[in-house]
């Protein structure tokens, strides 16, 4: 996999994991202000993982959305290659998107008594997958889950299926017909082959646990909202799908699940043509989980009894 260029002013932290920290004001993340008026408390910290192949240019649309409408926030960018989803083991890829986690408990450290305001941004399969080791590592490491107030899923989960698996992964390579037919051929092969195996284990499917994991109230905290963003012309992901999974969302108790839906956009291209729409639905569902807050908070968790209502508006 190429080297990465990350955004102007990102740190390389390890070869998918980039900071960026605004120099504008050092102490901003520490004790938020809102300069742009678009949130009485915007956050810490916006956790970006981008979908399996995302290159820079498609990247900036994003890290440059998000400067502009939370100026003052740190930006963890969790990028994707084949590589991460292939050939490392589950164990290995925590390991490589472990600075993610330190970052995360490294700004509980520094906001002392109030709980951190961070935002998770996730996308495509290839970025549900490396947020979920980012969850697991945090969870393994302080026995907690992860402290965020709202989740942005774009264009995921879908369903297992061998074809859907392989569509996500070719769409992360170079569109030469013949990486594509190299790489058609030995996706097809190597994912019947460890189908098979996980159906003789009876381990779930990769696409199953990211659909569980999304759900799972230890890894990410049950008082975030959430927004799916999706498209019904997306052919790398079905659509009724990811609808389905903001209906068992609802159905496990998560708070303000929303869908935002367009007709004719792409695979992770919702922001091309759409780009208020896009962005209103992240500011609108950030103050959604900003909206409960705890009057407590402390490293080893909070009570979520404790939490109350405020209206942002």
């Amino acid at each position: 996999m190429p080297t990465f260029q990350a955004p102007e002013g990102f740190e390389r932290l390890t070869d998918v994991v980039f900071l960026y920290t605004p120099s504008s004001d050092p102490d901003a993340t520490i004790a938020p202000t809102s300069s742009n008026g678009n949130s009485d408390d915007p956050p810490d910290l916006i956790l970006l993982a981008t979908w399996l192949g995302a290159g820079p240019r498609h990247v900036l649309k994003y890290t440059s959305g998000f400067k502009t409408l939370f100026p003052l926030a740190q930006i963890v960018l969790i990028i994707t290659g084949p590589a991460d989803v292939i050939i490392y083991s589950a164990k290995a890829q925590r390991k490589r998107v472990g600075p993610a986690a330190k970052i995360i408990k490294s700004l509980i450290n520094s906001t002392s008594n109030r709980k951190p305001w961070i935002l998770l941004h996730t996308m495509s399969h290839g970025g549900a997958y490396q947020i979920l080791q980012v969850a697991e590592a945090f969870k393994e490491a302080e026995g907690f889950p992860l402290p965020v107030n709202a989740i942005i899923v774009d264009s995921a989960p879908g369903k297992d299926t061998i074809r859907g698996s392989a569509r996500a992964v070719l769409s992360g390579l170079p569109k030469s017909w013949l990486v594509q037919a190299i790489g058609t051929v030995v996706l097809y092969s190597v994912m019947a082959i460890v189908a098979i195996a996980q159906t003789v284990t009876g381990q779930d499917q990769l696409v199953t646990r990211l659909r569980k994991g999304l759900h799972n109230k230890s890894l990410f905290s049950p008082s975030a909202s959430r927004c799916y963003i999706y498209s019904k012309s997306d052919e790398v992901v079905g659509w009724k799908d990811i609808h389905d999974h903001a209906f068992e969302a609802r159905a496990l108790g998560w708070p303000e699940v929303e869908e935002l839906v367009f007709e004719s956009s792409s695979h992770c291209g919702h922001v091309r043509g759409h780009e208020e729409e896009y962005w209103s639905a992240v500011l609108a569902t950030w103050k959604a989980g900003v909206s409960q807050r705890p009057q407590s908070w402390t490293a080893d968790g909070w009570n979520v009894s404790k939490f109350r209502t405020r209206s942002l508006l």
